[in-house]
């Protein structure tokens, strides 16, 4: 996909799956791939605190809600370390919210995913919690308590 890329053409082949996978976005230091409707794959090169670079993975699933897992690699593509979020980090209660709504919202939703986005310009990463099994007028409900979180990279770590 990256000689097409060179090449100046669509940088798509048909994936075992009968579907398309394309390379959405790469820069020096960023990749987006759609693998398949229900899946994607970003990666971007950061520098470490000791001044190497190593590398962030995030694959995204997508069934009914999107799910990502979160991975840090170095140069010899070892795992350093997965990360994992907590969907309870992502969600807040509104200052204007009384503790009795939120409470009946937290308990609308059973199950929460999380989903990572890396910036294409930059070094953060986008958190969002996505409930699942909730119809469109719980959504509604339920969306003011789950605002996206961006973290930074320091070095060593997002934070």
């Amino acid at each position: 996909m990256i000689d097409y890329i060179d090449m100046k053409v669509k940088a798509e082949v048909r994936n075992t799956l009968e579907g398309m996978s394309v390379i959405d976005t790469l820069t020096h230091d960023f990749l987006q791939v759609t693998l398949s409707e229900a899946s994607t794959l970003q990666m971007r090169t950061l520098v470490a605190e000791d001044g190497d670079s190593v590398f962030c993975m995030v694959r995204t699933f997508r069934g009914p809600q999107a799910e990502s897992e979160v991975f840090i690699y170095g140069h010899d593509w070892q795992v350093v370390r997965q990360l994992s979020f907590s969907p309870a980090s992502i969600i807040v209660q509104p200052d204007t919210m009384s503790d009795a709504i939120f409470v009946d919202l937290m308990r609308l939703m059973d199950v929460l995913l999380v989903e990572a986005q890396l910036s294409i310009e930059g070094n953060t990463l986008t958190l969002s919690a996505s409930p699942i099994n909730l119809n469109k007028e719980e959504m509604e409900k339920v969306r003011p308590i789950l605002p996206s979180r961006t973290l930074h990279w320091n070095g060593k770590d997002f934070q």
